[in-house]
């Protein structure tokens, strides 16, 4: 039977409490979940610090309003999510061959991310900001990138031809990755 949790603090020490739920403000660190089944659960306003999240499985887990930072996210399918509200920001974190496909993630933030080999193929990224991100093999293929800042994030390509770029911000001296589909090169 599902349960709602509000402003607890969750540690190695008490993840075994930890079970399908509606959490709301609750603050999760030092945890490993990795491949744990987070499906079904909901998680409003909380906050995950310095968590293993690998291959966590996410078939219609609620993320609203929630905070990574530290973490290490790989291989997650945030695209099983529950879509209404879903939110994130990302500090410091590796979300390494995860998939948003096919998602709404407007105003979502990543900082200082590790970001490579992520899936963002007919995603809406309005208004997201990747702030110092590495974004290598990432997949941007009829994606909506409309007032995304990407003036501080390395190793993309984006074809602006099959893209939606419409006021998205980039580093004049960071433009190889829109070009690239031009063949053209770049000299200094």
């Amino acid at each position: 039977m599902s349960h709602f949790i509000q402003d607890k603090e969750y540690t190695a020490k008490n993840m075994d409490e930890i079970s399908i739920g509606e959490y709301e403000q609750c603050h999760f660190s030092g945890i490993d979940f990795t491949q744990m089944d987070l499906s079904k659960y909901s998680f409003h306003e909380c906050s995950f610090e310095q968590c293993n999240l690998s291959l966590v499985k996410m078939n219609r887990t609620g993320l609203r309003i929630c905070q990574f930072i530290g973490c290490k996210m790989l291989g997650i399918y945030f695209d099983a999510c529950n879509t209404i509200g879903f939110e994130i920001k990302c500090e410091d974190s590796i979300l390494n061959d995860s998939s948003f496909t096919s998602m709404n993630i407007k105003g979502s933030t990543f900082v200082r991310c590790q970001m490579t080999g992520i899936d963002f193929t007919d995603s809406n990224l309005t208004n997201v900001r990747f702030d110092q991100c590495n974004l290598l093999n990432t997949t941007f293929d009829n994606t909506t990138l409309t007032t995304a800042d990407l003036r501080t994030a390395v190793d993309y390509t984006i074809d602006p031809r099959t893209n939606i770029v419409k006021g998205a911000r980039f580093a004049s001296n960071n433009l190889n990755g829109l070009l690239e589909c031009f063949h053209i090169r770049i000299e200094n």
